[in-house]
């Protein structure tokens, strides 16, 4: 892909994140104590809800690239 066309689509895609995360700043502004203290007592449970995310991801991974080794082989 040319270097022009790859930072606009970069460009185009990150905008509304970033606009996103500016704007959820501005508006949280002050507050940001109240939502911490709000969203502490689920830390626990985020933490686990990741990390069986993460291990997921890589069972599936591992799974796909088992088959296609296996599928190369012949077997």
């Amino acid at each position: 892909m040319p270097i022009g066309r790859f930072l606009f689509f970069s460009i185009l895609g990150s905008l509304p994140w970033n606009a996103a995360l500016l704007v959820g700043g501005i508006l949280l502004g002050a507050n940001y104590e109240a939502l911490y203290h709000a969203i502490r007592p689920f830390e626990i449970v985020i933490y686990v809800i990741v990390v069986i995310g993460i291990v997921v991801v890589i069972a599936l991974w591992l799974r796909g690239r088992d088959r296609r080794a296996e599928s190369s082989q012949g077997g």
